[in-house]
């Protein structure tokens, strides 16, 4: 992230762009990411806002009513290695250490956790997200201290409400 001031913007495709102000133009991130974002762009909600988190300011979380959207501005693509790379390297040290020990790896599974989906099959220009799909009927999210969120979700009963009425209600009662 440059060490000057720079504006995030969400658009309604989808897709975060930023802006140097200082230098009025778009940062290198956002020339590199200017595309929507592929783990939410299948998604007919449109994010309503931007958060940040004051200990992590490099990734903004997309708000939408139903999901929020992590994306990490300050990750670089070619600094991480890619998760084919890492399982060829780690299969390769296992068969250099013997067999028994690459059966105990593929052994183990990982339990996904429950609501969160890290953007799978990112390509080259894809920014690092993870989504959170377990909300429904987001009236806000916001940061109250570091690392401390607060939700605030639409009650069932005055989602309820806005039910039109039984259909055949006279008829059976129901």
């Amino acid at each position: 992230m440059p060490n000057t001031a720079v504006l995030t913007i969400a658009c309604a495709n989808k897709q975060v762009s930023q802006f140097d102000v200082d230098r009025l133009m778009p940062t290198p991130w956002g020339l590199q990411h200017a595309r929507p974002i592929g783990a939410v762009s299948g998604s007919s909600e449109v994010p309503h806002a931007i958060v940040f988190n004051p200990s992590h300011p490099s990734a903004p979380i997309l708000c939408a009513p139903s999901w929020l959207c992590r994306v990490d501005t300050g990750a670089h693509d070619g600094a991480q290695t890619p998760p084919a790379a890492a399982a060829e390297s780690h299969s390769t040290a296992a068969t250099a250490s013997g067999g028994a020990a690459m059966k105990a790896v593929k052994a183990r599974k990982r339990h996904r956790q429950e609501g969160a989906d890290p953007s799978t099959g990112a390509g080259a220009g894809e920014p690092e997200s993870h989504v959170i799909r377990s909300y429904g009927g987001m009236l806000l999210f916001d940061f109250i201290a570091p690392d401390t969120a607060l939700v605030i979700e639409q009650p069932w009963l005055r989602v309820m409400d806005l039910f039109p009425p039984a259909l055949y209600k006279h008829r059976f009662g129901t």
